[in-house]
């Protein structure tokens, strides 16, 4: 049976009443989840590389908490679709996160075609994902609503025009690919040699004001409720003395260099009411971004004028890095869950919401390429 065929068989599966499997109880595809990922074992990506462990971290999670987990590959050729729809699980858990063909622009392509097909999956719908990755639009949008983020500029904007320091990122996607020291510069002189070196094939860029303060993390898991897990602080040690504090694509994943060795992340000891304004923050910014059942966001503190600490939204990630080691698992590991309960919570708050988008039914048409 085609793709095509098997999007237009019909499929009951709007309705999720599920919470999962009882001791002693038998499994069968109520059961399954399957695990849509990435990555390839020992490539020289160390991105590429994690994703491949990451879905060995999902199946041993999701099987100590009693669930039946089916691996699935993110291939090139969409096999990975007709899998799924013949497989019918009870839930996808979407562990691709390295965009569409490793490209991060096109990482909401994944959970919209899972919403197109009918599965239900965990994480954010295709826009919210979209859109909260658009680090232009998604600042100006929630510095709307209040949330206090950095000042952005398009990458062409007149120089003359910009508050310095500023910090040049991509405007799309996440894991601060092509990110390093160099991306902060002072002046508009500077900004121009740094803009000259850039590639012209090189993804679009931001200017964002760079605050330079202390940068914590929060984070969230589940659905009404949600639970907010411990705020995590950036440690910086030796290797950023003479240099911007920032997490660069070295800081994140190139574990033998000095500035990942000398920039963990560690419990934040804030203040209590300090402790609150980061997570009312975080619970506005995820709100107002529709983000579903996960998701991390990365704040400086900015000490205002009167000497009230601010807390600053700088990136939002709808999809963080879901590994063993990863920020989000060491944060519920402080809130003392393990790393299965933490996957099965995930698992847990997708199944009590309704699916992102109704099962397309036959009856409403055949979307099949008509005959000419």
């Amino acid at each position: 049976m085609s793709t095509i065929e098997l999007l237009l068989e019909p499929r009951a599966r709007t309705k999720r009443t599920c919470t999962g499997p009882k001791n002693g109880e038998s499994m069968d595809n109520q059961w399954v989840v399957a695990i849509l990922h990435q990555g390839q074992p020992g490539h020289s990506a160390p991105t590429i590389a994690n994703a491949w462990t990451l879905q060995a971290d999902l199946t041993e999670a999701l099987r100590e908490r009693g669930w039946q987990p089916q691996a699935v590959f993110l291939d090139t050729q969409f096999l990975w679709l007709q899998t799924l729809l013949q497989m019918a699980p009870q839930l996808v858990l979407n562990a691709a996160d390295l965009g569409f063909f490793y490209d991060m622009t096109l990482e909401p392509i994944v959970p919209g075609v899972l919403a197109a097909a009918g599965l239900h999956f965990t994480g954010t719908g295709a826009y919210a994902e979209a859109f909260s990755s658009d680090k232009f639009a998604s600042k100006l949008y929630l510095q709307s609503l209040g949330v206090a983020v950095p000042e952005v500029w398009l990458a062409d904007a007149d120089p003359h025009t910009v508050t310095y320091p500023v910090i040049v990122k991509p405007r799309f996607g996440h894991n601060s690919y092509g990110m390093d020291a160099d991306c902060v510069v002072r002046d508009a002189q500077a900004l121009r040699r740094y803009m000259a070196k850039v590639p012209a094939n090189a993804p679009d860029l931001l200017l964002e004001a760079f605050i330079d303060g202390p940068e914590v993390t929060a984070a969230f898991v589940g659905h009404q409720p949600s639970v907010a897990l411990p705020i995590f602080r950036v440690d910086f040690g030796p290797a950023f003395a003479n240099q911007p504090k920032i997490l660069g694509y070295r800081s994140k994943w190139i574990e033998d260099s000095p500035e990942y060795l000398d920039s963990p992340t560690v419990p934040a000891q804030l203040p209590e009411e300090l402790r609150d304004r980061v997570d009312a923050a975080m619970a506005k910014a995820t709100q107002a971004l529709l983000i579903c059942d996960y998701g991390r966001g990365d704040f400086r503190l900015r000490t205002l004028d009167d000497g009230q600490v601010e807390p600053v939204l700088v990136d939002y990630n709808a999809n963080p890095d879901l590994s063993r080691g990863a920020g989000l698992a060491r944060m519920a590991g402080v809130a003392g869950w393990t790393y299965a309960e933490l996957i099965d919570r995930i698992v847990q708050s997708a199944l009590a919401r309704p699916p992102h988008r109704p099962v397309v039914d036959a009856a409403q048409g055949d979307v099949a390429t008509p005959a000419s």
